[in-house]
């Protein structure tokens, strides 16, 4: 039922497990293309979120706008399985009223699964979707609308997505651009370079297959706020499992692991900037393009 927290979909050629856990939105779990691993976990632990100046903050040359000295946050936002209010999930509507939307559509030559949330926040309302392609695409994406206060500002969606193509063994995250390829040999953060056409690829070193991650047009750059934009972990239970450690902090985990050829983590992050003056309703949208490789 989708109205249940935990559930399984076998739409062919993917499949792969569901759940709403407290702290990290709507996860797909153990997910598979044709029969073969692409990951163990995909998920979106945190939406950071920065106003042009935080509470209580004093700016001589900027107006008071709302809010204890014209400011509010920073906020690290988390959607959780707690229903109704103004606090939580949302019966969807246009998905036959219930709490995990599921649905099919096609475009020309593919075939698509929309599998949804929808969260209340205090003022923030946002959409939570996976798509995936019978073609391979899965992409993640996150809107937004709202105002806490009437004031400029930027959320910062966080997706940790732990790739285990054919397995947790032997991965390694490769970036091409149009200069070449390099590949990460030790935990990394990074940056986009949009003239460069940047895209990135995690591969199983033994079989060959792999993913790739292409930035959303509409994802943004870093800010003084959150200051990267991808990151490359070696996965550790201890670590990445448990919810969101750094309240309004950036991403850390940074232990200068070897990522050579293991079980990696790979974090993508977008900058949704809204300016107040677009008003409450309007909706902001990001996430990147994921396609698998070579599962012929």
């Amino acid at each position: 039922m989708s109205n249940d927290r935990t559930g399984h979909i076998n739409w062919p050629p993917w499949s792969f497990d569901y759940a709403v856990s407290d702290s990290e939105g709507l996860a797909l779990l153990n997910g598979t293309f044709k029969g073969k691993g692409v990951f163990g976990k995909f998920s979106m632990p945190v939406i950071r979120v920065k106003y042009l100046r935080d509470e209580g903050e004093t700016v001589i040359d900027l107006p008071i706008v709302g809010g204890i000295g014209g400011g509010a946050g920073p906020f690290a936002d988390q959607i959780s399985w707690h229903l109704g209010g103004d606090h939580g999930l949302q019966k969807i509507a246009n998905r036959n009223h219930e709490y995990i939307g599921l649905t099919e559509f096609s475009r020309p030559g593919q075939r698509w699964y929309e599998i949804s949330i929808y969260s209340r926040i205090g003022a923030y309302h946002l959409a939570q979707m996976w798509y995936l392609s019978d073609t391979g695409f899965v992409c993640p994406r996150i809107f937004s609308k709202g105002l806490h206060i009437n004031m400029d500002h930027t959320h910062h969606p966080y997706w940790r997505l732990d790739f285990d193509i054919d397995g947790s063994a032997h991965n390694r995250v490769y970036m091409q651009d149009n200069r070449g390829w390099w590949f990460y040999p030790k935990e990394s953060n990074g940056v986009k370079v949009p003239s460069t056409s940047q895209r990135w690829f995690v591969h199983n070193e033994r079989t060959g297959r792999g993913a790739w991650i292409t930035p959303g047009g509409g994802d943004g750059l870093p800010d003084q706020f959150s200051r990267i934009d991808i990151a490359v972990r070696r996965y550790n239970q201890a670590e990445e499992q448990n919810p969101w450690p750094f309240g309004t902090g950036g991403l850390g985990f940074l232990n200068g692991e070897d990522v050579s050829d293991a079980d990696v983590v790979f974090w993508y992050v977008a900058h949704m900037f809204h300016r107040a003056a677009e008003g409450s309703d309007h909706w902001h949208g990001a996430g990147p393009d994921l396609l698998v490789h070579g599962y012929d």
